[in-house]
């Protein structure tokens, strides 16, 4: 229950809000025929006194209109790709609007991940460079436009990563890092630069590092190409050692 509280909308139609599902509903009335009940009016996020979001009625305001067009949701990027996207705005009340575009980086080291903000920039084209931030990168990028009355109407993207694995084990039991987390796999894009390390004694206390499978130093660096890695680390048993 409680009250509803009716406005007049454009073109003298009535527009309230649904409080079941939280939407603004315009009730439109044309010659004799029944009244029609549509969701497209504006809606403007404000902040109360104590800065906690929320919504308030624009009646007599259209929401903008934008149309992006970006990677589908199939498309993969490597390393040093480039992630394009278009996108158009435009108003009833205020004609063609500019699109801004925010991005976010969201990257991951094991089981763990954050995210951080990326560029901005404005108009009708964005455009990127797919970076190297860790084993498992995808990058979120928004597009936004903004009426004269402060209604925003916004479509976001995921470029997502291009995954290989990267699988290490050892002769004998030992530790292994990559990219300075303990473990003996990952998922890492493809282009991307990544550390690998073994113990520089074995578990057993005895057996000593010898060799990578790849030639490389018992700490180093490899760029994940276009297939799966996978590398050993070579001990050397007391017996060898004799």
């Amino acid at each position: 229950g409680g009250p509803v509280n009716f406005e007049s909308g454009p073109n003298g139609d009535i527009v309230y809000a649904d409080i079941l599902d939280g939407t603004i509903k315009r009730i439109s009335y044309a010659g004799d025929t029944a009244p029609v009940t549509t969701t497209d009016l504006a809606v403007r996020t404000v902040a109360d006194q104590q800065g906690i979001p929320g919504s308030t009625l624009a009646p007599s305001n259209n929401a903008p209109r934008l149309t992006v067009d970006g990677p589908g949701p199939d498309e993969v990027f490597a390393v040093g790709d480039v992630v394009t996207a278009t996108a158009t705005g435009t108003d009833v009340e205020d004609g063609p609007l500019p699109v801004q575009w925010s991005t976010v980086t969201v990257h991951c080291r094991g089981e763990i991940c954050h995210a951080h903000p990326g560029p901005r920039s404005s108009g009708n084209d964005f455009s990127m460079v797919f970076a190297d931030h860790g084993d498992d990168t995808e990058q979120r990028i928004t597009a936004t436009v903004t009426d004269s009355a402060g209604v925003s109407t916004s479509r976001t993207f995921v470029a997502r990563p291009d995954l290989r694995t990267l699988a290490v084990s050892t002769s004998v039991p030992a530790t292994t890092t990559i990219n300075g987390v303990d473990r003996s796999s990952a998922e890492v894009t493809r282009g991307a630069r990544v550390s690998v390390s073994a113990a520089a004694t074995a578990s057993n206390g005895v057996s000593t590092f010898e060799s990578w499978s790849d030639g490389g130093a018992r700490a180093h660096d490899l760029v994940v190409g276009a297939r799966d890695i996978a590398l050993t680390a070579g001990y050397r048993t007391p017996a060898e050692q004799r």
